[in-house]
């Protein structure tokens, strides 16, 4: 993930997680945990919020950051 100065992130829009998963992300049975994946870093992932009017999917971690930044996910289906 590349954050801007920002202590989140798109981790996906509704138009990626189509692609990659083949349907829209859904709420109420879907769900994205998500933790730090990148040792260099001592920031904590704080979570993975949807955003339903947009369909996005952000991750947020506990400071702000300017680059790439390593994100672990999983992504469970219902």
């Amino acid at each position: 993930m590349n954050f801007n100065n920002a202590n989140y992130t798109t981790l996906w829009d509704k138009a990626g997680f189509e692609r990659e998963f083949g349907r829209s992300f859904d709420n109420s049975r879907d769900s994205v945990y998500a933790m730090n994946g990148d040792a260099s870093y001592d920031f904590m992932v704080s979570g993975v919020n949807f955003y339903p009017r947009a369909g996005n999917l952000v991750v947020a971690i506990s400071g702000a950051h300017t680059g790439p930044f390593r994100v672990n996910y999983i992504v469970v289906l219902g």
